[in-house]
């Protein structure tokens, strides 16, 4: 990716509640450089994965510390018109039973939504970005696991708000254990 739009992308990403200029200016750096390295470019694909990280950021509360890690570059023309199959349907009624964050997941369940679809086709920018914020209270107890989606240029919008909500997982879901290692295990196929 280029350089520009790595920086683009990170500074519209610093924009995004609960993200803020200040919790995220000590690892400006290291997201810009972790996505340029990443070889997004125009193509018939969805997403490019991004290697695995995690940086931890301070909340707005003492005790609040929250974990971004960031998943996929999406490369917005290509989110429309997606089927998906029965097979995938299946699974994606295990995962949310199991209430699992799962990238795959999330990312089927994105080009599902006609809206979120709609936004990132209005979006003047070729790439988004899809991650991951958990939060947890007292340095330990996890409170929240929810997706990022931002979109340069339309990122406060109540929609793509209200499709991380509903994606969301609170607290310890009872059956989050179980739902990581049945998401592992699909991985392996």
């Amino acid at each position: 990716m280029e350089r520009n739009i790595a920086e683009l992308l990170v500074k519209e990403l610093e924009h995004h509640p609960p993200l803020t200029p200040n919790n995220l200016s000590a690892h400006r750096r290291y997201l810009i450089d972790l996505l340029a390295s990443t070889d997004a470019k125009p193509s018939t694909r969805f997403y490019e994965e991004i290697k695995p990280n995690g940086i931890q950021i301070r909340g707005n509360d003492e005790n609040q510390v929250h974990v971004l890690s960031i998943g996929r570059i999406l490369i917005n023309p290509q989110a429309k018109d997606y089927e998906l199959s029965s097979i995938k349907s299946l699974y994606e009624a295990m995962v949310s039973v199991f209430g699992i964050y799962d990238s795959d997941s999330l990312t089927r369940r994105l080009r599902m939504d006609k809206g979120i679809v709609e936004i990132m086709n209005s979006s003047p920018h070729e790439f988004s970005l899809l991650g991951k914020l958990e939060s947890y209270e007292d340095f330990s107890r996890k409170v929240m696991s929810m997706p990022i989606l931002m979109i340069p240029g339309v990122q406060n919008l109540p929609q793509i708000k209200s499709w991380e909500y509903q994606n969301s997982i609170p607290k310890e879901h009872p059956f989050e254990k179980i739902g990581e290692m049945i998401t592992g295990w699909y991985r392996l196929k």
